[in-house]
């Protein structure tokens, strides 16, 4: 299954949010992208037991989709896509 992840910056929280509309539940937030980033596997592999009774082994479908500096200075939104596969056994 692939999961598409959203993960936003809150300028005035000085932090990022991280969403999906493909796994419900899936919510993290903090000021620190790079631990959120690795927290995700963990998260939907989580959600995938609690919501689905599966055990799945999870990982990023592509490196090329990243968030970065704009021309303006601002920190754009990224989107990341996640793979979940059921795992035998």
């Amino acid at each position: 299954m692939l999961i598409n992840v959203l993960i936003e910056p809150h300028k005035e929280e000085n932090m990022f949010s991280v969403t999906s509309r493909d796994l419900p539940g899936l919510f993290l937030a903090g000021r620190d992208l790079s631990a959120l980033v690795a927290d995700l596997p963990a998260a939907i592999k989580l959600l995938f037991n609690l919501n689905y009774q599966m055990d799945v082994q999870v990982f990023r479908a592509t490196e090329g989709v990243k968030g970065g500096q704009a021309v303006t200075g601002e920190w754009q939104p990224m989107a990341p896509k996640y793979v979940a596969l059921p795992l035998s056994g």
